[in-house]
């Protein structure tokens, strides 16, 4: 991961996604469509809608129908606040499945 998002770049051999040089493309565009999912899932003592959205960038209307798309509407429509419901500090109130479901939204 550390060669992968070049926080210390290689001194032989390349990395290649695609066919194209991760080292020739600019720092901040290779790291902003990069991804990890890493196996501990985390979620933030936030409302749901900030797990799913932290820079607000979407709309409710498209959040809920990526959650549909996922199988998770209806557990979040059964919340008492639905996006505005808390979630609990590590996310105690989603299972771990649910949890790393979140991570692939982002």
């Amino acid at each position: 991961m550390i060669a992968l998002f070049r926080f210390q770049e290689l001194s032989e051999g390349s990395i290649m996604i695609d066919d194209i040089d991760i080292s020739k493309v600019p720092l901040k565009l290779l790291r902003s469509r990069l991804g990890i999912i890493p196996q501990d899932p985390v979620m933030f003592s936030a409302t749901v809608r900030f797990n799913l959205d932290p820079f607000e960038q979407y709309s409710d209307m498209l959040i809920w129908q990526v959650l549909e798309d996922i199988h998770l509407k209806d557990h979040i429509m059964s919340l008492p606040g639905k996006l505005s419901e808390m979630v609990a500090e590590g996310g105690d109130n989603f299972s771990a499945g649910q949890r790393q479901v979140r991570l692939i939204l982002l």
